[in-house]
């Protein structure tokens, strides 16, 4: 169906049934894109998807992962040091 097919087919629909196929439309739309906070920028999902695929690992450590006992303790040397 072309732009202008449909247009016609839905002056032939009820109010409440334009209204309810422009509510389908924006849900549909709105899975798909992102606004971002800058003035007319928008971002798609697969954009949003990419560029944080390309971040993962980023803050990832270089060395084995700290358990909670190793951080408390290193929690607790540091306000140690700092309240001396």
């Amino acid at each position: 169906m072309s732009y202008q097919e449909i247009l016609a087919e839905l002056k032939t629909l009820s109010v409440s049934e334009q209204l309810s196929l422009i509510q389908k439309l924006v849900e549909l739309v709105k899975d798909d894109l992102v606004v971002s906070d800058k003035k007319d920028e928008v971002i798609t999902a697969n954009d949003r998807a990419s560029a944080i695929e390309r971040l993962r690992g980023v803050i990832k450590p270089e060395g084995p992962m700290l358990t909670d006992e190793d951080a408390d303790r290193l929690r607790l040397e540091y306000l140690q040091e700092k309240y001396k």
